[in-house]
């Protein structure tokens, strides 16, 4: 596969503390992470006031506000105030800020002290949204939206009637290659493909990518390009080409999405797959996934794609 270039803890509060520190842990996490790879131009206190603005979520009575220099967090007529960090960009020190005024929030808030086991969850959940509604916050590192990844495999192969190769795709990841050659080694009499990327919510771009490559014989499998002033980027295939010949069925429903919508259009658009399926979910953004520490996901938006029929 060639990619061609063209430039482009606070004080613990009781036995809560291992709880609230995983929440903070990944809100710094987020802020180390998200200006690096979002789609536009973002800077850490954009995201960390955005986050800090949310611990309302926890409890009603808790607010945040301030000018200049100064955040103040208010509760129930009383209020605290905090020196803002003087750079934009300085996410340790947002972090810093980020966990003492949780630390002062669960100090006075029995609701935020009760549930501040979910307060990445509440607070992301409702923040990532603010930025592009294709950013998200997912719980689950394998439950990338609606529950709909939990408890099922990521990847399944099975021989069908009529030598046709049934793989079921659940989201694009690292091993998506792996277990795609492997498919095509276990099942070497396959004479047509079914791939299933129903309810898939897309995942990795280069996992994503890479599959493709596997079914074309060369041409541009997809462009992506982002709001930062760089030049679109543009993936095209090797010449080499696995299951050359063979008849492919995509299957996609109103939940595939992203990376997973790249790869089935990649494949229409080059006339080596027929479709089937209701409208995908139509957004053609691309997410990076970030891993946080208290193992949820934040998928943040980091580039637009435009498939081969459209460049």
């Amino acid at each position: 596969m060639k990619k061609v270039l063209c430039l482009l803890w606070f004080g613990c509060v009781f036995f809560s503390c291992a709880a609230r520190a995983g929440g903070t842990e990944d809100f710094c996490k987020l802020y180390a992470e998200m200006p690096k790879s979002y789609v536009r131009p973002v800077n850490v206190k954009e995201i960390a006031e955005a986050v800090l603005k949310n611990f309302s979520i926890m409890d009603k009575q808790l607010h945040l506000g301030g000018k200049g220099d100064k955040l103040t967090l208010y509760y129930k007529g009383k209020s605290w105030s905090f020196a803002k960090p003087k750079g934009e960009d300085d996410a340790n020190a947002w972090c810093r800020l980020t966990k003492e005024v949780a630390q002062k929030a669960g100090e006075y808030s029995e609701k935020f002290l009760e549930n501040d086991y979910l307060l990445s969850e509440k607070v992301l959940t409702e923040t990532l949204p603010l930025f592009d509604k294709d950013s998200k916050f997912f719980g689950d590192g394998l439950e990338m939206t609606n529950k709909r990844l939990k408890h099922k495999r990521l990847f399944a192969a099975r021989m069908e009637e009529s030598k046709r190769l049934y793989l079921k795709i659940s989201i694009f990841n690292s091993h998506s290659l792996e277990n795609l050659k492997k498919a095509f080694a276990d099942f070497p009499e396959a004479e047509a493909l079914t791939i299933d990327l129903r309810g898939n919510p897309g995942g990795s771009l280069e996992a994503a990518v890479a599959a493709a490559d596997l079914f074309l014989d060369g041409g541009i499998i997809v462009s992506t390009h982002d709001e930062k002033g760089g030049s679109e980027v543009f993936y095209n295939a090797d010449e080499a080409e696995e299951m050359a010949g063979k008849k492919i069925l995509i299957l996609v429903d109103g939940q595939t999405a992203s990376a997973a919508e790249m790869f089935a259009q990649a494949l229409a658009d080059q006339g080596r797959a027929e479709v089937e399926g209701s409208e995908t979910y139509g957004k053609k953004t691309l997410q990076n996934l970030i891993e946080l520490p208290g193992g949820g996901v934040a998928a943040v938006t980091e580039a637009y794609f435009r498939p081969p029929s459209e460049i």
